[in-house]
C-alpha cells in the first residue's frame, strides 16, 4: 500500500468557493485553502489535516485490496467514511470539543436538518449562521450552498462517529483483557 499522500494548496481562483481543506480521491491529493490561514490554529489545521488523511488511506486500502473503482467512489461522502474520519479527530494531540472544527460541524448539523427537514429558506440558513459566524460570508454561502447540493451531509459525520464509537465500545466491553 501507497504510505504517502500529497497536500496542495488550493489554487487562488477556488479559494474562494472551497473549504479549509478537502481530500480528492480522484488526484489522490489534500487540498489546503490558505485564504484561511490566519483564522486556524495549528492544533485545528492539524485535526482537520488528520481527518482528510484518514480519506486518503481509506481510499488507498480499496485500491489496494482491487475493489473496483465504480465501487470505491459511490463510498466518497457516506457515514462510514466520514464518520471514521470524524472519530480519528478525536485521537489528535489538543482535540477540543470547542474548537473551530467541532464547532463548524455543530453549525453544519443545524443548518443541515434546517434546510433539508424544517425547510428553512436560504435567508434563515445564512442568519443563523452568521449569527455564530459573522465576518464570514463567503464562508457561510459556501456552507448553505453545500447542503442544498448534499442534504445530509452533515448528517453523516455526526451518525458515522456515533456509530464507530458504539462498535468500539462493545467490542472493549467484550474484550475486556486487551
Amino acid at each position: 500500500m501507497n504510505k504517502t499522500f500529497v497536500i496542495e494548496a488550493v489554487s487562488e481562483e477556488l479559494e474562494k468557493s472551497v473549504p479549509l481543506a478537502y481530500y480528492n480521491e480522484i488526484e489522490c491529493k489534500i487540498f489546503i485553502n490558505l485564504s484561511y490561514y490566519n483564522e486556524i490554529s495549528k492544533n485545528e489545521l492539524y485535526s482537520l489535516i488528520m481527518h482528510e488523511c484518514i480519506h486518503y488511506y481509506h481510499f488507498d486500502f480499496l485500491k489496494f485490496h482491487n475493489i473496483p473503482k465504480y465501487k470505491i467512489y459511490i463510498y466518497s461522502n457516506d457515514a462510514l467514511v466520514e464518520g471514521f474520519a470524524h472519530y480519528m479527530e478525536t485521537y489528535c494531540e489538543d482535540y477540543s470539543e470547542n474548537n473551530v472544527n467541532t464547532l463548524l460541524r455543530k453549525l453544519r448539523l443545524v443548518v443541515d436538518t434546517g434546510i433539508n427537514y424544517y425547510g428553512w429558506t436560504y435567508k434563515q440558513a445564512y442568519n443563523y449562521l452568521n449569527k455564530y459566524m459573522p465576518n464570514k460570508k463567503m464562508d457561510i454561502i459556501n456552507e448553505i450552498d453545500r447542503y442544498i447540493c448534499d442534504p445530509g451531509q452533515a448528517l453523516c459525520y455526526l451518525i458515522g462517529k456515533l456509530e464507530i464509537i458504539k462498535i468500539r465500545n462493545n467490542f472493549l466491553k467484550k474484550n475486556k483483557n486487551l
